[in-house]
């Protein structure tokens, strides 16, 4: 847990509004897809691993969007179908319903790499030592679970 010492600022800085903004988006965008695609499949590891993945999301938005909010004093409101994220998962969505589970995989590992690259920059681009704490606590739950859908796609070529 975090304590306030002399020696670290544990705010959130102004310059970072605008990272926590871009990955409030991408956690949202990530949460609708992962909460619909998880009631998609039926392989019952992909099910799990894509709860996993949107509760992940969801744990990172309650702990960023108040740090958000603290500076920009407007709430953010959260209400997405998956026909307004992101076109790349839109593409997923459709990867996860039309394709067999291999596939599937492949699909959305490519998309979390992207994810992951993007969360790990912005661990580095954050000023505030609080907002990136926040932002490699996600990724590092992200990054094992990322993990473990690898291992099912090695485990479903075998089968």
């Amino acid at each position: 847990m975090l304590t306030d010492t002399p020696f670290h600022d544990y705010s959130c800085h102004h310059s970072d509004m605008w990272l926590l903004n871009d990955i409030i988006d991408l956690c949202q965008e990530g949460q609708v897809f992962y909460f619909q695609a998880k009631e998609s499949v039926a392989d019952y590891n992909l099910k799990r691993i894509f709860s996993r993945m949107a509760v992940i999301r969801r744990r990172m938005l309650a702990d960023l969007i108040p740090l958000f909010n603290l500076e920009k004093q407007v709430p953010i409101i959260f209400d997405r179908a998956v026909n307004d994220i992101n076109p790349t998962y839109v593409a997923a969505y459709d990867s996860v319903t039309h394709l067999h589970t291999e596939q599937a995989i492949m699909v959305i590992l490519k998309m979390e790499r992207l994810v992951l690259m993007r969360l790990k920059l912005a661990v580095k681009q954050a000023n505030s030592q609080r907002v990136a704490l926040q932002l490699a606590d996600g990724t590092a739950w992200l990054q094992i679970t990322c993990d473990q859908l690898t291992a099912l796609k090695a485990q479903s070529q075998y089968q």
